[in-house]
């Protein structure tokens, strides 16, 4: 038994060993753990799961419903993944939960996220939440997510991440992510490209499931203002690619024919906010933004939104894991910006000696940022999410 919040967590974020999804759905079934007894909705896609989870979260709160959310990686705290309402799981249900079934996660040999999506699961059967929305880990078919029984699916998009475990081309990914819908159930995705909603269209239709395919307007400039299901809709200061997440979470508050006026919609909308996903931080009286762009689809999304600001000269600082295709992320910020790469405390970190050729290479982020800021340049701060995540925390010390 664990006799703090933090022994529990520490015990858990060691834990490496995986076994497949059929083994750990028939690990959860012997222990009788709940995995269709609420209403489920599953998020899967290369970028935008946690955006559009939150958007959707606040939509429902607008709506009066009670909401659970299970989203990864944190960015603040480990109980950021596991939330009520926006309000994360405190240490005593986080340890209660976890010592109520201490003996057989110990001797199941359960991994981290199985963990995670256990406590999960416990937790928001124990508080009865009126609809629990879950961002898958990896891909979808394979993850340890899809043991829930949902009752409608989102897509956000399809691109080049976890490659090759989830596939070498765009249709194998779109095969993975498309494994998270269920039969008799919907799935509404803003995937564009054919090939892969050729499959995605294959797969609803052998689990005799509604495919319905969100068209979001084309958004380039700011002020963020565009129509939408005959509604006049603006966003805060965030990056143009929340247009498209708003637009998916709207179509699945429209499925769940959950009724809001416009006004309980925009009000929603823009008191979402979404740390990690161009988020503005003042340091020392410059203006840092930082963004999870960690994938090269992720890379080309957040040029888009620095483009429109319009600023002549932009320095990226920028920090990657190497089993991502850092080197063709780093090749086109590098056509762009002045960029700025760095380095962190990570055991999958890409290290100095891989960087070698590149012109501003910093042992540090410190040491990037002190640079930086002796310029009047726009400064974006981008990469792994472990990376800015420890760049957001100093920062906002």
């Amino acid at each position: 038994m664990f006799k703090t919040a933090q022994e529990a967590i520490d015990y858990i974020e060691r834990q490496i060993h995986k076994s497949p999804l059929a083994a750990y759905q028939k690990i959860l079934k012997q222990h009788q753990i709940p995995t269709d007894t609420l209403k489920f909705i599953h998020v899967t896609g290369t970028n935008g799961k946690g955006s559009t989870v939150n958007y959707l979260r606040s939509l429902l709160n607008q709506a009066g419903y009670k909401v659970g959310t299970f989203t990864s990686p944190y960015l603040i705290s480990y109980h950021d993944r596991i939330c009520i309402d926006k309000l994360p799981i405190s240490d005593e249900e986080l340890l209660t939960i976890v010592n109520e079934h201490y003996e057989w996660i110990i001797s199941e040999g359960l991994s981290k996220f199985e963990i995670d999506v256990l406590i999960m699961l416990v937790y928001f059967a124990s508080q009865q939440v009126d609809y629990a929305i879950v961002e898958v880990g990896i891909g979808g078919r394979y993850d340890k997510t899809n043991v829930i029984s949902s009752c409608l699916s989102l897509i956000t998009n399809i691109g080049y991440d976890h490659i090759p475990s989830l596939g070498n081309n765009l249709e194998e990914i779109a095969f993975q992510k498309a494994g998270i819908i269920k039969e008799n159930t919907a799935v509404i995705t803003t995937v564009t490209q054919p090939d892969c909603l050729a499959v995605i269209k294959k797969e609803a239709e052998l689990k005799q499931a509604q495919m319905m395919i969100c068209q979001p307007p084309l958004v380039n400039a700011y002020p963020i203002c565009f129509e939408y299901r005959n509604m006049s809709l603006h966003l805060k200061q965030t990056a143009l690619y929340q247009v498209e997440n708003v637009c998916l979470a709207l179509e699945a508050l429209f499925y769940l024919k959950i009724s809001l006026t416009p006004q309980q919609i925009e009000t929603a909308i823009l008191e979402t906010s979404w740390p990690g996903r161009f988020e503005k931080i003042t340091y020392q009286g410059h203006s840092i933004y930082i963004d999870g762009a960690h994938n090269i689809d992720g890379i080309m999304a957040l040029q888009k939104t620095i483009d429109a600001f319009k600023q002549k000269e932009v320095i990226i600082i920028f920090s990657a894991l190497k089993d991502k295709d850092y080197e063709k992320m780093i090749a086109e910020l590098e056509k762009h910006y002045t960029v700025y790469l760095t380095v962190f405390a990570d055991e999958r970190k890409v290290d100095l000696t891989d960087l070698k050729g590149h012109c501003h290479v910093f042992a540090s982020f410190e040491e990037a940022l002190s640079r930086a800021l002796l310029t009047k340049e726009m400064i974006v701060v981008t990469g792994s999410l472990h990376f800015i995540s420890d760049v957001r925390r100093k920062l906002l010390k």
